[in-house]
């Protein structure tokens, strides 16, 4: 099977906000957030800024001209760093080594910009753990949360 990994074209927004509201059903359903689903309209809002800005890339994977996975980042040019915000392959098209040609297009990308990379991953979310560990990427710290309610105020 033929993939290839690229930046995503504006009249591909439609699947990319397909896709992106796929990995959303995904991590919903696996409770690792605790939101609602977005709308076509938020979903569509969300792919078109990450194909229409300077700061905010992505690059899909290209299987029988379909988008069947991404990556999105954020370029921080102030602490020369990239964060990715969202990896999501679809899953009959995992264990393909589609997700490490993604990385691997970041990783040119910070390399060019002479960036380093950061991830943050649930930490419920073993599989993607595993996955980051496995291509080098280190556990750098922990992240805080406060949750606000209007109890607390």
């Amino acid at each position: 099977m033929d993939i290839t990994c690229r930046i995503p074209t504006v009249d591909e927004i439609g699947q990319l906000a397909d896709i992106i509201g796929e990995f959303e059903k995904d991590n919903l359903a696996k409770n690792y957030f605790s939101d609602q689903p977005s709308t076509n309209t938020e979903l569509l809002s969300y792919a078109r800024d990450f194909i229409n800005s300077e700061s905010k890339r992505a690059f899909v994977a290209i299987a029988n001209k379909r988008i069947v996975g991404f990556v999105l980042f954020i370029l921080f040019t102030e602490d020369q760093h990239l964060e990715i915000i969202d990896l999501y392959i679809q899953p009959e098209f995992r264990k393909l080594g589609i997700g490490q040609k993604l990385l691997h297009s970041v990783e040119l990308i910070a390399t060019k910009l002479d960036f380093i990379i950061k991830v943050e991953v649930y930490e419920k979310n073993n599989p993607a753990i595993t996955f980051y560990q496995k291509l080098g990427y280190e556990n750098d710290g922990v992240v805080l949360i406060k949750k606000i309610s209007s109890h607390t105020v």
